[in-house]
């Protein structure tokens, strides 16, 4: 019987078992050390090092890796430097310790730390990293020499003498506590050994597995796939990746990733099959729930603008294919503005999520319903004639005839519907989708409650758009416009801390215009450019004369980036002002970085540099918000009213807002949440630590701030 000290008469020094690792440095991002893991299968732990050769921390993969799987993960902390998420108090040893002291002075006193790795070092500086797959390298190759040497020590580390069995209970330990499965097979797929995070991913017991093949535990087609993943490995005699795996283990379907690799006897004959295998299922899961609200409507679970886009153009693509047609309705519910205004935004939600399931009981099979925002709505329809339209308007105009129950309260809305036809009124998507509107112009125009077909006169509308851009100009030099503030609170200290600018424009015949009416057609005009920096210097100016000094935020249009003046209008509108740039906060929604996101991102780095701070609106709303948290350091996030909406009683709605704040936490980025209308929503966020809000319960839009300058909301 063999003694410790004899087996490890190799590896006598922790040098014989170090990996001269390439370190990195602390300037070095999370990205980019996911990308090495990535690319470098083999490579376990990685040591961040100081110019100097100092030792900083140690970055494990199987821990890294689980905070960067995901999208979300790499959103969060992939642009930041790998000394956020080192191990700052690595387990360091000198190269030239004897292994056997070490080994016992760790065991001893260190022996979980020992999983995740550890620096070598020697006179202090780095000299490599070691792993526990080098010790048991170490312990492997010289227990095959021994086993040369003394036919009575047993074959496996199961069987080692009772002088071993420390040693022995310390790799079990490692092997139960990796979180992830650990399984290994002989060369005939008997199963000599598994961990319980192998038995919990497979639903089995290691009493009831070992000694017997996958046939003898699993349903014969899980089985199946199992031995030709072992066959396959046995055959290339080179590591396997499985990137995705189905497996059921009794209880539900789990996806997994396994790697699976060849261990070899001391002839250098396949001897064992062990396999790796980590959870993705959740992973998974998280990621479908990302798809589903980047493509689907919170609200009504209807599809929203993005899926519509998706299908509208694959509806077209089949129409020219295939000679086939559809119709593209626009539907608009009416009096939706005067149910919200009475009755409040949680009654008009309500309202939209019963409209939604009317929708859906007025379709086909094959046709697609996307609510496209507000109270507008679309549905695309395979027809074979326009009747084949007009049958379906008139159906879903009687469907919303039925008065609606809403809390209690009776309420009718009535809907609108304009048509048009592919291909003969237009055969892309955007035409198609703008002669559908005119369509539903002309109802609306007409008495609303019905439906329309798109008709050629009905051009028109654009004189009538024309006209209106004739009167924003006129508006702008005679000083028509004017600003109304909304307040911001901080529901921490209970005060006013801020003031979104919005625009409004007086009109001298038709009263108080809608922004949602003129804003598109200044936009479109290119008019919002000069009444743009009107908003901006106006702001500044009345902002430096408040009796405190308020932050104020100004809305900024992607189409005022378009020329890269932004800057300069800052510039000068700060300086006329004499306002603190530091109390000026530009909103922009995430379209600005769909538009021309390199040169627009240079913009808002220049106007950030002055000191301005920039917040993202809508947050949560858009496809890629997530990435451009990464793209750009924005100092606040406002959390869309459409989540705040349904608090405190959707989970969902708890759920996502408590993980924007853990992220904007994380990231060191404010947070503000709008729309929020009623008490319960205001404890709700506080409970969630959202630090600022804004909606019609704290104040309403007003010209005039001075009642503010001594509230205080308990």
């Amino acid at each position: 019987m063999t003694n410790w000290t004899s087996v490890m008469q190799k590896a006598a020094q922790v040098s014989n078992i170090t990996d001269t690792v390439e370190p990195v440095s602390p300037q070095t991002s999370n990205s980019q050390v996911y990308d090495a893991f990535r690319d470098n299968p083999e490579l376990l732990v990685l040591a961040v090092v100081d110019g100097h050769g100092t030792v900083l921390g140690l970055i494990e993969r199987h821990s890294f890796n689980l905070k960067m799987a995901s999208e979300y993960g790499r959103a969060l902390f992939g642009n930041k430097s790998v000394t956020t998420m080192m191990d700052t108090r690595p387990l360091t040893v000198e190269a030239d310790t004897p292994l056997r002291d070490f080994m016992q002075a760790t065991l001893a006193e260190r022996a979980s730390e020992l999983l995740r790795g550890f620096i070598v070092t020697r006179d202090g500086a780095y000299a490599g990293v070691g792993t526990t797959l080098s010790i048991l390298k170490a312990m492997n190759d010289d227990l095959q020499d021994s086993l040369l040497q003394q036919r009575e020590m047993v074959t496996d580390l199961i069987r080692l003498s009772a002088e071993s069995q420390r040693q022995q209970s310390f790799l079990n330990t490692i092997i139960d506590n990796i979180p992830a499965m650990v399984l290994v097979k002989d060369a005939h797929s008997r199963v000599k050994l598994i961990n319980p995070a192998g038995e919990d991913m497979l639903g089995v017991k290691r009493s009831d597995v070992v000694g017997k093949t996958s046939h003898d535990i699993f349903p014969v087609e899980q089985a199946d796939t199992f031995t030709r993943s072992d066959r396959r490995v046995l055959a290339s005699g080179e590591a396997v990746m499985i990137e995705e795996e189905a497996i059921y283990n009794g209880e539900r379907q789990r996806t997994v990733q396994l790697k699976k690799t060849v261990l070899r006897g001391p002839d250098g004959s396949p001897d064992s099959i062990l396999t790796l295998g980590i959870d993705l299922t959740e992973q998974k899961a998280a990621e479908a729930r990302i798809a589903q609200l980047a493509h689907y409507d919170p609200l009504t679970g209807l599809g929203n603008r993005t899926l519509y886009t998706h299908e509208i153009e694959q509806a077209l693509s089949r129409v020219q294919r295939h000679g086939h047609h559809l119709a593209l309705h626009c539907l608009d519910l009416d009096r939706f503005k005067t149910v919200n205004d009475s009755f409040g935004h949680l009654a008009g939600d309500a309202l939209l999520r019963q409209v939604g399931e009317r929708l859906k009981l007025c379709v086909r099979k094959g046709d697609f319903i996307a609510r496209m925002g507000g109270d507008e709505f679309a549905i695309i329809q395979n027809i074979e004639r326009p009747e084949d339209a007009r049958c379906l308007a008139e159906r879903v105009i009687e469907v919303m005839k039925s008065p609606f129950d809403i809390n209690g309260i009776r309420l009718e809305a009535g809907v609108s519907v304009g048509i048009a036809l592919a291909p003969e009124d237009a055969a892309d998507a955007n035409n198609l989708l703008s002669r559908a509107d005119l369509a539903l112009y002309r109802v609306k125009s007409e008495g609303r409650n019905g439906w329309c077909f798109y008709h050629a006169e009905m051009d028109a509308v654009v004189q009538q758009r024309l006209e209106m851009e004739h009167e924003l100009r006129t508006a702008l030099s005679d000083q028509q416009f004017q600003l109304h503030f909304q307040p911001l609170l901080n529901l921490d200290s209970g005060e006013v801390v801020s003031f979104e600018a919005l625009l409004r424009w007086h009109h001298p015949h038709r009263g108080m215009v809608s922004p949602g009416e003129f804003i598109p057609v200044a936009e479109d005009s290119g008019l919002i450019g000069p009444i743009g920096d009107w908003v901006l210097r106006e702001a500044c100016r009345q902002a430096a004369q408040w009796p405190t000094p308020w932050r104020i935020a100004v809305n900024i249009s992607p189409l005022q980036f378009r020329d890269g003046s932004l800057p300069q209008l800052v510039r000068d509108a700060l300086k006329a002002s004499g306002l603190d740039p530091r109390r000026l906060e530009l909103e922009i929604t995430e379209s600005v970085l769909l538009a021309d996101e390199k040169h627009n991102l240079k913009i808002l780095n220049t106007v950030r540099d002055m000191g301005v701070r920039i917040a993202m609106d809508d947050f949560g709303t858009g496809y890629s918000s997530l990435s451009y948290l990464r793209a750009f350091p924005f100092d606040k996030i406002k959390i869309d009213q459409s989540f705040v909406r349904d608090l405190p009683h959707d989970q969902n709605a708890l759920s996502i807002i408590r993980a924007i704040s853990d992220m904007a936490e994380a990231l060191g980025v404010h947070i503000t949440a709008e729309g929020v209308e009623t008490e319960a929503q205001m404890e709700a966020l506080k409970a969630m630590n959202c630090r600022e809000a804004q909606g019609y319960l704290i104040g309403r839009p007003a010209a005039a701030i001075e009642a503010y300058a001594a509230v205080k909301v308990a």
